[in-house]
């Protein structure tokens, strides 16, 4: 597996993950439009055009209309800030025992 592939799958893993769908369709959101504003919110409050320049790989027109159809629903910042926290929760859920071992982890002192 190629470290680009396996990014892309723990990207996915959270994602679409049925705790951050709830909290899309909490706020009018469904899964892609959840995405799409929370990752695309963090660049702010900008033109779908913008936002789609930090994707890239979907439609123009189609992401315009999840981009427009989403900050309708709820504000970019506040869409950032969300995606962060189930971010953040499904980080800790499923890689705390790797954070953990990171931590415990003697690393090499620097000599003066």
């Amino acid at each position: 597996m190629s470290a680009t592939s396996a990014v892309g799958d723990i990207g996915a893993s959270f994602y679409f993950a049925p705790a951050t769908l709830d909290t899309g369709k909490r706020y009018g959101l469904g899964g892609l439009r959840f995405y799409v504003a929370g990752r695309g919110g963090l660049l702010g409050i900008v033109a779908a055009d913008v936002a789609y320049s930090a994707f890239g790989f979907f439609e123009p027109d189609f992401f315009r209309m999840l981009w427009d159809s989403a900050l309708e629903r709820i504000s970019a910042p506040r869409a950032a800030r969300l995606f962060t926290e189930c971010a953040h929760d499904h980080g800790r859920a499923h890689f705390a025992t790797v954070i953990e071992a990171s931590s415990q982890a003697s690393l090499p002192r620097r000599r003066s």
